[in-house]
């Protein structure tokens, strides 16, 4: 297999600055001015490459290109290592703790990506105010980390909603951020993730601009409730993570008090040479996953960070 380094979004793996800004959205994929992040209401979809969204009622709301820096970016945009310890600036307070990764290949991206997680135990510590978050979630993202699609159960007030107990949603994020009507979940609740995509709807298959239509949703399944995501864009997704990222926690007691595995981890690729825009098609091959793993050892609060991955599961570890 073609492999390359993994490059998560630029803004998701290391955040130095200590605080949510003012006016500022505490996203799982970094700090984006609140006036960039748009909440989508269930049966609308988002058309991400023209900045809008299309309502239920099929009226469209247009959004212009973001007017404000995404802080905390850090030095994010190079290349990581596949595996190993990252060795952040001293004093980071945040960013991505842990994950386990897969490449579609080259010459391959990816159409359709699930997991399990059952929800782990509340942190025994409080959360204060807006910007101590927790997220973990599976996220597929292109090659040059300029968006990513990523089903999440969140703790913490992340200054647009949240707080001292479980949220889900489906986000996307890359020049702007969306995000679906968040739901709740409970320890040990069964989560469904999955991020599907299709071009066989006339949303995605029509002309000049066709695109890919991705369905982005965390399913309760002990509640039967959930939270998802309409979303369409024309880049090719090759990148699979499973992911625990946090902002600014001080204890590691802040921590769920057991370890997450995302199980019977599936994912579905498709030829799709190059970098131009490729339809998805109806018939795709299972993805064959070869892991890498990453713990980030510059974090200021350190926990035990460990990860592993094989097979169809991936385990990440913190607070002892």
């Amino acid at each position: 297999m073609d492999r390359q380094p993994f490059r998560p979004w630029p803004c998701a793996v290391q955040l130095w600055h200590q605080q949510i800004p003012p006016g500022y959205t505490r996203t799982p994929a970094g700090d984006y001015h609140g006036s960039c992040v748009h909440s989508v209401e269930r049966g609308s979809r988002v058309d991400i490459v023209r900045r809008r969204v299309v309502r239920r009622d099929s009226s469209i709301v247009e959004y212009p290109p973001c007017a404000y820096p995404v802080l905390n970016g850090g030095l994010t945009r190079r290349a990581l290592p596949e595996s190993g310890i990252l060795s952040a600036p001293s004093g980071a307070s945040s960013g991505w703790v842990e994950h386990g990764n897969s490449y579609a290949g080259a010459d391959s991206a990816i159409g359709y990506a699930h997991s399990t997680l059952i929800v782990p135990s509340n942190p025994s510590y409080y959360y204060g105010a807006a910007g101590q978050v927790y997220y973990t979630f599976i996220g597929i993202e292109p090659s040059d980390g300029s968006n990513i699609l990523q089903p999440v159960l969140q703790w913490g007030n992340n200054n647009a909603f949240g707080g001292n107990y479980w949220s889900l949603a489906g986000w996307s994020c890359g020049s702007l951020c969306y995000y679906s009507t968040p739901a709740t979940a409970y320890a040990g609740d069964t989560l469904a993730m999955e991020i599907f995509g299709s071009s066989q709807s006339w949303f995605c298959s029509q002309t000049p601009n066709p695109q890919n239509c991705w369905g982005i949703s965390v399913t309760n399944v002990t509640r039967s409730t959930g939270s998802g995501l309409n979303a369409a864009d024309t880049r090719l997704y090759r990148w699979f993570a499973a992911a625990v990222e946090m902002y600014d926690l001080s204890d590691c007691h802040q921590y769920p008090g057991d370890p997450l595995t995302y199980r019977s981890i599936s994912a579905w690729s498709y030829y799709a040479p190059g970098s131009s825009y490729t339809s998805i098609p109806i018939l795709m091959a299972s993805m064959t996953f070869s892991w890498g793993v990453w713990t980030n050892g510059g974090l200021s609060l350190q926990c035990s960070y460990s990860a592993a991955a094989a097979g169809d599961s991936v385990r990440l570890w913190h607070h002892p």
